[in-house]
């Protein structure tokens, strides 16, 4: 059997590994966007502008490319998710909930039914 002092001797003296970071990858689109919107300008797509980031050691999908570039341009905070909502309509919908109340004869919004024309129809 193997010294396992030597072992731990051994894992204890590596240097600090690299890592890829989200963060750095952020920042460094985030530099890059004035290149990036001049890109978009001449025609590039996502597609193209993350294979030529990747000629340069900067890696990412497409899809991150223009989330990212996105958040910076529209200035999202990257610790606030961006939350889509969706609104329930405020009017209730034909033949849902309680009819609407007929408007009263002394309405003056409203002319009396006599003098009301018909909706055309074409």
């Amino acid at each position: 059997m193997q010294d396992l002092s030597a072992v731990k001797e051994f894992l204890l003296s590596q240097p600090v590994a690299k890592k890829k970071s989200r963060d750095s990858r952020r920042m460094k689109i985030k530099d890059l966007v004035p290149e990036i919107r001049v890109l978009r300008s001449k025609g590039y797509n996502w597609e193209e502008i993350a294979a030529l980031l990747k000629q340069q050691n900067i890696e990412m999908s497409k899809d991150t490319l223009r989330n990212y570039y996105t958040a910076f341009t529209q200035n999202i905070p990257h610790e606030q998710p961006v939350v889509h909502s969706k609104k329930a309509p405020t009017t209730p919908a034909v033949g849902r909930g309680k009819a609407a109340p007929a408007p009263s004869p002394s309405d003056p919004e409203q002319p009396p039914a006599a003098s009301r024309k018909p909706n055309a129809v074409y």
